[in-house]
């Protein structure tokens, strides 16, 4: 298979996909996390992508500025992409960039299904919530799962085993 070779001969970067779709997370939630991330340290060593609705501009422009004020007063430098509206192709290809993929407590599913399937990297989701149960229980699918932003930066480097993950699926 194409796709197999692509995943398995790639160089692997440590790129976070926060959400599959645009709003998968508030603003709030959203600084909330990368706060985690900065205070665990792995925004030395993570790129991230965020999906932005186009819409919500205003709220853009307060994740741009957070960004900004970490950069300029706190010097904290952030590798993010922000990511407005994308067609199929070139969202798959963002999916198939990344080594996690953080799901929002529902949707995404499509979107993670191929992740595994194609042995790109790490789930991630929410404790109890939908896509958690689909996986988990469902399908003995190994994720990274949390109850809080903390929890998730603290669990982020553990080990899954990938390759089983993929034959699952």
């Amino acid at each position: 298979h194409l796709f197999s070779a692509i995943s398995h001969s790639r160089t692997v970067s440590k790129t976070i996909l926060l959400g599959t779709k645009p709003s998968a997370f508030k603003y709030k939630d959203l600084k909330c996390l990368i706060q985690e991330f900065v205070k665990f340290g792995l925004h030395k060593e993570f790129k991230f992508i965020i999906m932005w609705p186009v819409t919500q501009w205003r709220k853009r422009v307060l994740l741009e500025l957070y960004f900004l004020y970490l950069h300029k007063i706190k010097k904290i430098t952030l590798d993010v992409s922000i990511l407005t509206s994308l067609s199929p192709l070139a969202y798959n290809a963002v999916v198939s960039s990344c080594s996690h993929l953080l799901l929002q407590s529902r949707g995404g599913g499509g979107a993670a299904r191929l992740f595994l399937k194609l042995g790109l990297g790490k789930v991630c989701s929410v404790r109890g919530g939908h896509n958690g149960r689909f996986f988990k229980e469902g399908q003995s699918i190994e994720l990274l799962e949390y109850s809080t932003f903390r929890e998730l930066a603290e669990n982020l480097k553990r080990d899954v085993d990938i390759p089983n993950n993929a034959l699952k699926i």
